[in-house]
């Protein structure tokens, strides 16, 4: 009986990690924290399932009004989010108003992004009524 050359076992085990991580889910999250007076704090994570990209919500201590979540070109939340720069082109990721609990929820596929937009090391920033109150940084793809 031969053994396999440690070499050839390396590279079919490399190539059989790649081909799962391929085929795994990921996503990118970002960890809101307030802005200024606020006491807004939430959590936002964009899945990939194929070639689908869906976002999740989930944003607490919110004060009673409607609020947007939106991706910017920058990964800075600096001088109250205005180092984010614009929004993202597709970036924009839906509206949710406040319930009684100060809770909030937006999920829904995104159909104008996708990965190629680099979304890893982008700030998503919470407003109310245009006001930003909350921003984080996407973090780096996880699988």
């Amino acid at each position: 009986m031969s053994t396999i050359p440690k070499s050839i076992y390396s590279a079919v085990l490399l190539a059989v990690m790649t081909a799962a991580q391929a085929q795994a889910p990921m996503y990118v999250e970002a960890s809101l924290q307030p802005i200024g007076d606020n006491e807004a704090t939430g959590s936002v994570r964009i899945d990939k399932e194929g070639n689908k990209l869906t976002m999740h919500s989930d944003l607490r201590k919110l004060a009673p009004g409607n609020y947007s979540l939106t991706i910017h070109e920058k990964g800075d939340c600096g001088d109250n989010s205005k180092n984010a720069g614009g929004v993202l082109k597709g970036g924009d990721l839906g509206t949710e108003t406040a319930d009684e609990k100060g809770t909030g929820h937006i999920d829904h596929p995104l159909t104008n992004l996708s990965l190629n937009d680099r979304l890893s090391g982008r700030a998503v920033i919470l407003s109310q009524d245009g006001k930003p109150v909350a921003c984080g940084i996407l973090l780096p793809p996880r699988f």
